[in-house]
Order: structure tokens, then C-alpha cells, then sequence
């Protein structure tokens, strides 16, 4: 048993020679069109609800989403590490709702349970606060993203979403070092290392 596209899908697909841009047969008009669907899921050779939306899935919204920032970073406008961390985050949001997640599916109720499951890596020991609101924030702005293409529905209070990351304790200088800058450094790093030790 074979899926199909959805008509719209078959249509978009179709040129005006009434063939299908794969070069199977295609079908000039959407009367035609439907009547092949229709006939062959009588016949049983595919299920309507197995007709599949890709645009809609996670994967194929996740791809969209980066992609602009993928040109940028062949065009050398932009550092590829920074592509990697990006999508590295975003694994974490895809591999929480799976690569066939239904976008339309998203809710506020969606991010809380992915904040939670957030929390739960970081009470394991997986996680770190600051790496953990890091990942919560691009698959914010993702989600963001979809809103702003209407994807899908807005989702009310998203940007309030935080995971509240402890500050650093400052790391104290050794005092050899501190002499040392003081003793060989020029006037600036001198001047620099007395008002960073006040």
C-alpha cells in the first residue's frame, strides 16, 4: 500500500502538459485527480489518512528555519560553528517531540512540557541552567518563527518562557600572576590590573 499527496500537493505538482513534474502521468484537471484518488483507495491501493504533509512536520520546519542562516554561512557571512550550536540546540526540542511532530500541534502547554523536561535534564545532571535556557531559547525562537510565517497559532505568553540561570562566581586571580602583570607589564596593563584587582 503506496501514500499519496494530498490533492493540493498533487496539484502544485502538476504543469500544463498534464504531466507530473516526476513524469508519471498526471491529470489536467482536479475533477480527474480526485477521481484517481477516490478510486484508488476503493481499490485499496492507498489510505486517504495516510496522505502525508511534510511542510508541516517538525524536520521540514526545523530545515526551513535554518536554512537562511545555512546560505549565509556557505556565502561566509556567517561562522559555521554558530550554525552547528544552533542546530545542536534545536535537536533537543526535535528529538523531545520527534521529526514528525505535527507543527500545528504546538501550544503553550507543548513549551511548559518541554521547559519540564528541561528541568528533569538539569535535576539529572545532563544539563547545565545556563546550557538548558540556552536550548530553551532557540526553540523559542523557532516556535516564534512559525507565529511570524502563520504557520501556526500564536502561542500567548512564549517569550516569558526563562529557565533562570545561577550567576558565576567570579574566578580569583593567583597572586603570583598579579605580580607578575605589575612587574613586566607597560603602564596600560598595570593601570588595567590596579583597577581590576580594586
Amino acid at each position: 500500500m503506496r501514500t499519496i499527496d494530498t490533492t493540493g500537493q498533487a496539484l502544485q505538482r502538476i504543469g500544463h502538459t498534464g504531466q507530473i513534474d516526476d513524469g508519471k502521468p498526471g491529470y489536467t484537471t482536479a475533477k480527474q485527480l480526485c477521481r484517481s484518488v477516490l478510486k484508488s483507495a476503493l481499490e485499496g491501493d492507498v489510505r486517504l489518512d495516510e496522505a502525508s504533509t511534510p511542510d508541516n512536520t517538525l524536520l521540514a520546519s526545523l530545515d526551513a528555519f535554518t536554512a537562511p542562516m545555512e546560505t549565509k554561512v556557505n556565502a561566509g557571512k556567517a561562522r559555521p560553528r554558530s550554525l552547528e550550536t544552533k542546530k545542536g540546540r534545536l535537536a533537543h526540542f526535535k528529538r523531545y517531540l520527534g521529526d514528525r511532530f505535527d507543527i500545528r500541534k504546538i501550544t503553550l502547554e507543548t513549551m511548559e512540557s518541554f521547559q519540564t523536561h528541561l528541568y528533569n535534564q538539569m535535576a539529572d545532571g545532563k544539563l547545565s541552567d545556563y546550557t538548558a535556557n540556552e536550548i530553551l531559547k532557540v526553540s523559542r525562537q523557532f516556535v516564534e518563527w512559525l507565529i511570524d510565517h502563520e504557520r501556526i497559532d500564536p502561542v500567548r505568553n512564549l517569550r516569558k518562557m526563562t529557565i533562570q540561570v545561577s550567576p558565576k562566581e567570579p574566578t580569583p586571580v593567583p597572586l603570583a600572576d598579579v605580580k607578575r602583570l605589575l612587574e613586566g607589564g607597560n603602564d596600560r596593563t598595570r593601570l588595567y590590573t590596579l583597577l581590576a584587582i580594586n
